[in-house]
């Protein structure tokens, strides 16, 4: 997913922090090349940060690294006459900063990653679920055998939001696109409801916010798609209750849908858990349990 060409580039800067116009300007002439560089807003801010802001090193990394992976030479050649052409400016301002991303942050850019932010509906896999945004649900066969059924709860969440400003028929069927700022809407929505989901599975309801930020983020992670919950995967839940995470990291890839993903096109799913698992390994090897 290149989410650069699916969310304005500049706004979703400023929006994770990089407030220095000075700074968006100059990075701006890359937004061609991103896209095949696979960098994340997160990357382009650490870059930075190590570079103390010096925008014309990140430009000649950025050339560098789409060379040695063979980009278009068009599209290299496009970015390198932009660089050339900008006109030079009196840097005014500091380098960015950026404070600590919260929980919420880095689990909202590990969603984008892992999900890709499209504005419309699209199937994804072979049974049939239809997704919008970032890997929210509007039709999903787990929910019933009637499309009415499969659709229902996403049609509540849509009412909730959005009210009469959205026809969730016409989104499911392609014949309208939400908005960015919708889009958004709803993925908080969505990463604060599995929050309390993920909140939920442990029986001291502060057991949850008591596990490093790595590790919460791969359990809401699991929850999010659905492959950790009292129901879906009930001996991973009771060992994580019993803080044995070497054990929990174990039971947690016993599950249908890691051994199902590639005959479902769904291939992405496993490296997916498998990061969520490691994270599990991670936490119990700080605890001594392996």
């Amino acid at each position: 997913m290149n989410w650069y060409k699916q969310h304005n580039f500049e706004t979703m800067m400023k929006e994770s922090g990089f407030l220095n116009n000075f700074i968006i300007g100059e990075i701006m002439v890359l937004a061609p090349l991103l896209g095949y560089l696979g960098w994340t807003q997160t990357d382009i801010f650490n870059k930075l940060k190590g570079n103390n802001g010096d925008t014309a090193a990140l430009k000649q990394e950025a050339i560098e690294k789409a060379q040695q992976q063979n980009v278009p030479e068009q599209i290299i050649q496009q970015v390198q006459n932009d660089i050339n052409n900008q006109p030079k400016q009196e840097v005014t301002e500091q380098a960015p900063t950026q404070k600590e991303p919260t929980g919420f942050d880095q689990f909202r850019q590990k969603l984008i990653d892992n999900e890709g932010f499209v504005t419309k509906a699209n199937s994804v896999g072979k049974r049939g679920e239809i997704d919008i945004g970032v890997g929210h649900a509007m039709l999903n066969p787990n929910n019933g055998k009637t499309r009415a059924q499969q659709t229902a709860v996403s049609r509540r969440i849509f009412s909730k939001l959005f009210g009469n400003t959205v026809n969730f028929d016409a989104v499911l069927n392609g014949q309208q696109e939400l908005t960015n700022d919708q889009v958004e809407q709803l993925l908080k929505h969505d990463i604060e409801e599995h929050s309390n989901r993920a909140k939920r599975l442990f029986k001291n309801p502060n057991h949850f916010d008591s596990l490093p930020s790595y590790l919460q983020a791969a359990l809401l992670d699991g929850v999010y798609r659905g492959d950790i919950g009292t129901r879906a995967t009930p001996n991973t839940v009771r060992l994580m209750n019993s803080n044995n995470w070497a054990a929990a990291a174990k039971e947690y890839l016993n599950h249908k849908g890691y051994r199902n993903a590639r005959q479902r096109g769904l291939g992405g799913i496993r490296t997916r858990m498998e990061a969520n698992q490691k994270a599990m390994f991670q936490y119990a090897r700080e605890l001594g349990q392996i």
